[in-house]
């Protein structure tokens, strides 16, 4: 199973990093949150690891308070993961830093998969215990067999809809505070599925419909298994002339070596309706036609000498009538 990897960041808004290949694409917008009082602002500024920042500020107040950031969501990362990959993991880093001073911090509040259809992700990968770094550092969420609790496939990675939300607390007890994200980059991991076995190829014959060839003599000899090959066709109700003098009538030696079935017109079924009247089994004209009578006279053979009911004149069934031809001919 041969694994790709495919690195999107944001720049000029987005971009795609595929092999040295970049694409534009849509900027990175801001979306509110229930309860937020802190406003992203210059949220394009997080497209490139820059310097230049999205940022949100939170300012003292006479109680320590505090305040939540509304959610700065980047989409439009331009994933093309073929359609028949499967996802095997997303992993986010999120350059960030923020000014601090004795009890005042910011630490994450929210980050979570904005879904195509504007909904966010079940997880939160927000580290609520850290205090983001007073230098621009990244931070990591996810990883290479981490799928956030998604059902993620190449469709959903590839929209441009698909993205990432990220919200902070910051923490204002005797001045202020300001939380800064410089550059959010994405990985999505993905595997090609294994190549599909190739089918089969059709047996002719019904399953165990095998015909047993042994050789001997001259201190034995190997056996091995070969299809029979079923009689010719020929027009339903269609007469088949019995064979020449000599080589099968009556003959102790003649065995019954080839498939033979409901429809098909030969000499050998011709040899069967006979062996079938002399077991009192078949009451109909001797045509070399296989059709209805045969069909439920051979049924009656097979279940007399425990074989199962197919009507196919197989390997086990031409045994049982090779023996009965001897018998009766003896």
């Amino acid at each position: 199973m041969k694994r790709a990897i495919i690195v999107c960041a944001l720049a000029l808004g987005f971009a795609l990093s595929a092999s040295a290949e970049s694409l534009l694409a849509p900027p990175s917008i801001v979306v509110s949150s229930p309860g937020a009082n802190a406003i992203w602002a210059l949220p394009e500024n997080a497209a490139a690891s820059d310097d230049a920042y999205a940022s949100v500020s939170a300012s003292f107040v006479e109680d320590p308070v505090n305040q939540n950031t509304n959610g700065l969501k980047a989409t439009g990362f331009g994933f093309a993961v073929p359609a028949s990959s499967v996802i095997d993991g997303l992993l986010v880093e999120i350059e960030k830093s923020a000014t601090l001073s004795d009890a005042n911090n910011a630490v994450d509040l929210s980050v979570r998969l904005a879904r195509p259809d504007g909904s966010l992700g079940t997880e939160n990968k927000a580290d609520s215990a850290t205090s983001w770094p007073t230098a621009d550092a990244y931070a990591s969420y996810g990883g290479d067999a981490d799928l956030w609790s998604e059902a993620l496939t190449p469709e959903i990675v590839n929209d441009p809809g698909f993205g990432l939300v990220i919200s902070a607390r910051l923490h204002a007890e005797n001045t202020a505070v300001t939380a800064n994200v410089d550059h959010i980059r994405a990985t999505v991991y993905f595997s090609e599925p294994p190549p599909s076995p190739p089918a089969p190829e059709p047996d002719p014959e019904p399953e165990g419909e095998r015909k047993l060839i042994s050789s001997g003599g001259g201190g034995g000899g190997g056996g091995g298994l070969r299809s029979v090959p079923p009689a010719s066709p020929a027009p339903a109700g269609q007469a088949v002339a019995p064979p020449p003098p000599g080589e099968v009538l009556g003959a102790e030696t003649y065995l019954f070596s080839r498939l033979m079935k409901y429809g098909i017109s030969s000499p050998d079924v011709f040899e069967l309706q006979k062996l079938l009247a002399e077991e009192g089994l078949f009451f109909g004209p001797t045509t070399g036609y296989f059709g209805p009578l045969t069909l439920a006279s051979v049924k009656v053979f097979q279940s007399k000498y425990g074989l199962v009911p197919d009507g196919i004149v197989g390997p086990l069934t031409m045994a049982k009538l090779n023996s009965a031809r001897v018998l009766t001919f003896k």
